[in-house]
């Protein structure tokens, strides 16, 4: 009887453990499946520590997609694919390229680097390098000296053109700013100047709601060979604490309303005028509008955006407007 029962544990723990292990076979098939599928719907891969897309088509799809979704969803998504991205490498980033395109940054190598179709594209500076036949080995050596004369001069391996970033210009119109509590020295926004690099950072007032909380507003233009890009951005901010034992500091926090809209023009085949609207939102971080548009033949070339931002931070405070045009 005793043996028999012995048998029936054994038997018992057995099963038990063939269920277990076939249930994490099947878990790692799901996931390695799920990851082949997203691979193969985008037809992306990494290459050379660089993400590498089968064609421009490819590569023009999935930007559009990623650009309906917060950067942190954009980030759950890339967090799959073994590259190091431009966004990441913070220790080394400006030194590469000034990309404010957050996707685009994201989709980059620590490099300034990207495969697309039968190129390779490489951004150092103000300067954008096209790498032809997907030449891995040129790729090297010019992120190695991207001053060699020998392949710069050699148009049928590498094209080399300068960055077109839009100018920017921010001011109020001077509506809806009547300020309940400033906190003490921030003054009231005016004309801001221009920055470098066709983009253009932006704070709205202070305000105490138990501690300071603002806006920061954020809008870039930039044209590549492989893609042109402008966009908005607000991200809600506090002055806070990050953890139990962080220091305080400017934090991302929710807005209690914010929406984005206005209008763009781009150059492709003649100029088009579109217009764009985020919707009133609630309760978010971050407002975002992005206009993204990869090559296909002539190459796109963003013109101006007209930019209408409305926030309120909290139910007290009043609704604030600014017009960003370049």
């Amino acid at each position: 009887m005793k043996t028999n029962t012995q048998k029936i544990i054994f038997s018992t723990a057995f099963a038990a453990v063939l269920l277990t292990t076939l249930n994490s076979c099947k878990k790692e098939n799901e996931q390695n499946g799920n990851l082949l599928s997203v691979s193969k719907a985008t037809a992306l891969s990494v290459k050379n520590d660089m993400l590498s897309f089968s064609s421009q088509a490819d590569f023009n799809k999935l930007v559009k997609e990623y650009n309906q979704l917060s950067l942190k969803q954009v980030d759950e998504k890339l967090i799959h694919y073994n590259y190091h991205s431009l966004a990441t490498d913070t220790l080394s980033e400006n030194k590469i390229t000034d990309v404010k395109d957050p996707v685009i940054k994201r989709l980059l190598n620590r490099d300034g680097a990207i495969n697309i179709g039968d190129k390779i594209y490489l951004l150092v500076g103000d300067k954008e390098f096209t790498v032809k036949n997907s030449d891995f080995e040129i790729y090297e050596k010019l992120k190695g000296d991207i001053n060699n004369s020998l392949l710069k001069n050699d148009t049928t391996k590498v094209v080399e053109k300068i960055i077109q970033r839009g100018r920017l210009d921010v001011k109020s119109d001077g509506k809806n700013l009547s300020v309940m509590s400033l906190s003490p020295g921030i003054k009231r926004p005016v004309t801001l100047s221009v920055l470098s690099g066709g983009t253009q950072v932006n704070y709205s007032n202070e305000y105490d709601n138990g501690r300071p909380e603002r806006v920061k507003i954020f809008a870039w233009a930039e044209n590549y060979t492989f893609s042109s890009s402008c966009g908005v951005s607000l991200t809600g901010e506090a002055y806070r604490k990050g953890g139990a034992f962080g220091g305080k500091s400017w934090r991302e926090d929710l807005m209690y309303y914010s929406r984005i809209y206005g209008s763009y023009t781009i150059t492709h085949y003649g100029i088009f005028t579109n217009t764009f609207d985020t919707g009133a939102q609630s309760l978010i971080s971050e407002c975002r509008n992005t206009f993204s548009s990869g090559s296909s033949g002539l190459t796109p070339v963003i013109n101006t955006l007209n930019a209408t931002y409305e926030w309120r931070k909290a139910p007290q405070n009043p609704q604030e407007t600014f017009v960003k045009n370049f």
